[in-house]
């Protein structure tokens, strides 16, 4: 912490040291004695010292959880110098203070809205205390816990919020804590473990005492946890959200941008805090800093967005041991991400990209770990290593298309690793070393400079190892076909001639319209190898006759000739006899009855069944004795074809014999259908049973009349 910093601490804590005396004496005589000045005096302030006095202002309640001492829709227009507006002192009851305001101070220098010390179980909501003259808070708190403070407006005081001193366990939402005057929104000093959620603290200026702003400071106050805080646009060498001397903070989804100054603003800063926690914070435009850690260790940074300020995150001095992952730092006037003096920090996954100078730098800082990394279109350089960073290892990081050198080692870099990292696409030089004794193994490094020799990778250093890096564009690492530079670009792997282990090299796949990177580029279920030289079908087709059956089902499910879209010839397509026919495309008739299949789709019969009609007689055969393969009876006589060829009787003649009786009554009544003298009825007992028959239908006729008529009558 800086000394003027620690200056205006004091006086602060100076000037409030004394309030628990004024108010506990002021509290006592205005509650106790009976002079009618003092009287008056007490309808201009609230003076809480002990639970019992809580009775004399609330207007509901017994200080109980369930039912809580409510105070409540007061104006307090406080005229005694030196006293605050409200004043709760030394309670534990449980209370409710909401909608009140506190207006004109009668003090010019120090002073505050609301007193609490020594309180728990309070809740303190939609209170006004703003605009108080002099030095004043909004909201002092000291040794207090278990208090909620929420929806309140402090705003335009020297100072909105000040925990001061033990206070822990506190609720801190949704207050305003805006355009304040003083060194700070909201202060804690020595207070832990609270929360600090959806509150404001912008548009603060200090332009009472020393410069420097600050939206909201932790000082020497650990275990805090802040979400979703905002704080912006804060002026006077500003910086939204201050960690000083503060351990195992959570910060999660705050806002701190367009912070300004002369020399200084910043978004987020720590000082001499470690094992805090940054989460999805969004910190832009500020002047200096995004981010700025300074003598900071042990802390973690996922997802942080630092854009369009002058440093994206900045790790200076002894921040060590650190994790960066997936944090994104772009559009910065300086770097990205720039790592100073600090070691064994672990930065994975990040982007940085139109940086105007680095996108990450590091310098006089080792044994950093930097892994799948992204540095791109930086002006600059991608990745520079400078002043003394050594034992650095640099792993799988992408570094493209950046303006002048894709990654440059200082000469007095020493002993780094850089192992499977794209360096491609750099305006210069992909990699520029003139440090000595690192290791580079398998690194891609090429179309720098639009593949110009030389621009690659220049090495100027002593006795760096190079194994297995390539560096030639137009050269064939891998020996498959294709050089380096085509592999690249479809991304083909430069160290293995057949990436996709699908037997066909990648050159050959390339050069032949497959898919190097896909086993089976057209996605039928057969691979490229087996298409092309086993089946001899379009490996990048899946249906190679169109005959819409894929390759693979017409050769391992129907085993038709994925080269030919009438396998059987029968002038029906593979895919209409699977599909809509439901025939055998490897057959002409499929039921085997002597009809083709275009001939049965012709006459309407059914391909799959021989005899359609199920009368006895296949198609064939009834298209052979011009009866209707469609319809058993063809003849309406109540015998099917098939019989009737049996017994004789003409299968399209209902009466053979013409004796004027049909065939299938001949046939019931024992009579010969094929004799036109024998019919039914010729003999006396055909006679009786036909008009025992004629008798029986009469009287039913007769019955169902009668019934109807009756019950139409009822």
């Amino acid at each position: 912490m800086s000394k003027k910093r620690k200056i205006v601490a004091i006086l602060l804590l100076l000037s409030l040291i004394t309030i628990p005396c004024l108010n506990m004496e002021q509290g006592d005589i205005a509650v106790q004695e009976t002079d009618d000045n003092i009287k008056l005096s007490v309808k201009n302030l609230i003076a809480i010292i002990g639970n019992a006095q809580f009775s004399l202002y609330a207007s509901t309640g017994n200080g109980t959880a369930s039912n809580p001492y409510i105070i409540e829709n007061m104006i307090i227009n406080n005229t005694i110098p030196g006293i605050p507006g409200i004043i709760i002192n030394n309670t534990d009851a449980y209370f409710i203070l909401r909608n009140c305001t506190i207006i004109d101070i009668n003090n010019p220098f120090w002073n505050t809205g609301i007193y609490l010390r020594n309180v728990t179980n309070g809740e303190i909501t939609n209170n006004n205390a703003s605009n108080l003259p002099g030095i004043a808070t909004g909201i002092y708190m000291e040794a207090s816990r278990n208090n909620n403070i929420s929806h309140n407006h402090f705003n335009r005081n020297f100072m909105g919020i000040f925990l001061n001193e033990s206070c822990e366990e506190n609720v801190l939402l949704n207050n305003s804590v805006d355009y304040t005057q003083g060194q700070c929104g909201i202060y804690f000093n020595r207070s832990h473990n609270n929360r600090v959620i959806n509150n404001s603290a912008s548009y603060c200026n200090n332009s009472i005492l020393i410069s420097y702003t600050w939206g909201i400071c932790l000082d020497s106050s650990h275990g805090n946890t802040l979400i979703n805080n905002i704080a912006n646009n804060n002026t006077n060498e500003a910086i939204g959200i201050v960690l000083a001397y503060s351990d195992n903070t959570t910060l999660i989804n705050n806002t701190a941008n367009n912070n300004d100054g002369v020399f200084s603003g910043t978004g987020i800063a720590l000082g001499d805090s470690h094992n805090n926690t940054l989460t999805n914070n969004v910190v832009i435009n500020n002047l200096f800093y995004g981010i700025h850690s300074y003598d900071s260790s042990n802390n973690t940074f996922i997802i942080n967005s630092a854009h369009n300020n002058s440093h994206g995150i900045y790790l200076q001095t002894d921040c060590n041991n650190n994790t960066l992952t997936s944090n994104t730092a772009n559009n910065n006037k300086m770097n990205g991400i720039s790592i100073e003096s600090s070691d064994n920090n672990e930065l994975t996954d990040n982007v940085v990209t139109n940086n105007t100078d680095y996108g990450i730098i590091l310098s006089s800082s080792t044994l950093n770990r930097l892994t799948n990394n992204t540095a791109r279109y930086n002006k600059k350089m991608g990745f520079c290593l400078n002043v003394s960073s050594n034992w650095n290892v640099l792993n799988n990081n992408t570094v493209t298309n950046n303006t002048q050198f894709g990654v440059y080692i200082d000469i007095s870099c020493l002993a780094n690793t850089f192992t499977n990292n794209e360096i491609v696409y750099n305006d210069g030089y992909g990699l520029q070393i003139r440090g000595n004794f690192s290791l580079f193994t398998r690194n891609i490094i090429i179309l720098n400079n639009q593949c110009q020799a030389g621009y690659q990778a220049d090495d100027q250093g002593l006795s760096n190892v190079w194994i297995d890096n390539i560096v030639d564009c137009f050269g064939d690492f891998d020996a498959d076909g294709a050089q380096n530079r085509d592999e690249f670009i479809t991304r083909t792997d430069l160290y293995d001639s057949d990436t996709d282990s699908d037997t066909l090299l990648d050159g050959y796949e390339l050069a032949n319209g497959t898919n190097p990177l896909d086993p089976d580029t057209d996605g039928d279920g057969l691979d490229d190898y087996s298409e092309l030289f086993i089946h001899f079908t379009n490996a990048t087709n899946s249906d190679t006759d169109n005959d819409n059956v894929t390759d693979f089902a017409e050769l391992n499910v129907h085993s038709t000739n994925a080269t030919n879209p009438d396998t059987d010839n029968d002038g029906l397509s593979d895919g209409n006899e699977i599909n809509i026919h439901l025939t055998d495309p490897t057959s002409t008739d499929t039921d085997g009855d002597g009809l083709s299949d275009p001939d049965e789709l012709g006459n309407n019969t059914n391909p799959s069944l021989p005899d359609t009609d199920n009368d006895g007689l296949s198609d064939l055969n009834e298209l052979g004795n011009n009866t209707d393969p469609l319809d058993s009876d063809s003849d309406d006589d109540y015998l099917l074809d098939g019989v009737e060829l049996s017994i004789g009787t003409d299968p399209n003649n209902s009466d053979t014999d013409g004796d004027g009786s049909i065939d299938g009554v001949e046939v019931g009544s024992g009579n010969d259908p094929l004799d036109p003298g024998d019919y039914p009825g010729k003999t006396l007992e055909d006679q009786n049973l036909l008009l025992l028959i004629f008798l029986l239908i009469t009287i039913g006729v007769l019955v169902a009349a009668i019934f109807i008529f009756l019950k139409k009558r009822t």
